[in-house]
């Protein structure tokens, strides 16, 4: 905000979303998905390919938080300072080329063009663009599809994705609403849109929900995310942030994206109108 609008009274606020943007994989695909050291290998290769901070800065300004894994910031179980050890993060050209030959596809050769499905907008054919981009560096080929966001969805209802990207905004304030979308019994049709299975995962996740916030119950969180990290099921994340500017005579603004009331307790001051 510019300096005329801070003597004028206007106030300013900027807060971080409880945001997950990513791309990913649904584990059923023969192609993409599994939990095979090739399969792994296949995925990592990919994130390791792409650029999220490039991303960041021709989309979104530079104004996002990038960060491994499925726990947005401010969350318990999100890592200290956005990085998990040995979480694929790219772009690192060498390391996706090693692990490309790993998986049995040197420089791209024998890996058919992997479908990828996204929101049909002009913003994300340009995204498409990019990411088609960043991964022909490394010989992979993307056969990208532009639907309807209802499509698309009904895509991933249906395992018919192997590859797809949105975004998911927090419920509520806790990490159990993401690590949620890697439950078993979440499959699609349900939120667990990548069809993530791994009982590991699944008995932490059931020993978790029936906890009270505490260290404990924020280990377990932190061995859920990381087990996701080692997997691949997704490439990510980023945060959004949002701004919000309001008049002078508006009181009681407090912008959170805790809880969605927050708009209720705004009131206004007659005399600053």
């Amino acid at each position: 905000m510019n300096r005329d609008a801070r003597q004028a009274g206007f106030q300013y606020r900027n807060v971080l979303v409880l945001d997950m943007i990513f791309r990913a994989f649904n584990m059923e695909d023969p192609i993409v998905g599994g939990y095979t050291p090739d399969k792994v290998a296949l995925r990592k290769a990919i994130a390791y390919a792409i650029d999220h901070d490039e991303f960041n800065q021709v989309f979104y300004e530079g104004l996002c938080v990038q960060y491994d894994g499925p726990i947005p910031p401010t969350l318990d179980g999100h890592p200290e300072g956005h990085r998990v050890e040995g979480a694929p993060r790219g772009p690192d050209l060498a390391k996706a080329r090693a692990l490309l030959a790993e998986a049995g596809y040197p420089n791209g050769e024998g890996l058919p063009p992997i479908r990828f499905f996204t929101n049909s907008s002009a913003i994300n054919a340009r995204m498409l663009d990019l990411l088609r981009r960043q991964l022909g560096e490394i010989g992979v080929e993307i056969d990208g599809q532009m639907v309807d966001f209802s499509q698309l969805i009904e895509l991933t209802n249906k395992k018919q994705a192997p590859m797809f990207s949105f975004a998911w905004l927090s419920d509520y304030p806790d990490a159990e609403n993401n690590l949620a979308l890697f439950y078993s019994k979440n499959v699609s049709p349900g939120s667990n849109h990548w069809n993530y299975n791994r009982p590991e995962f699944d008995a932490l996740y059931e020993q978790a929900i029936v906890m009270e916030p505490g260290p404990e119950r924020t280990a377990l969180y932190e061995a859920m995310r990381d087990m996701v990290i080692a997997d691949v099921p997704m490439v990510g994340s980023l945060a959004r942030n949002r701004y919000y500017v309001w008049q002078p005579w508006l009181k009681n603004a407090r912008p959170t994206p805790r809880f969605w009331s927050w708009f209720k307790y705004l009131d206004v001051d007659e005399s600053k109108r």
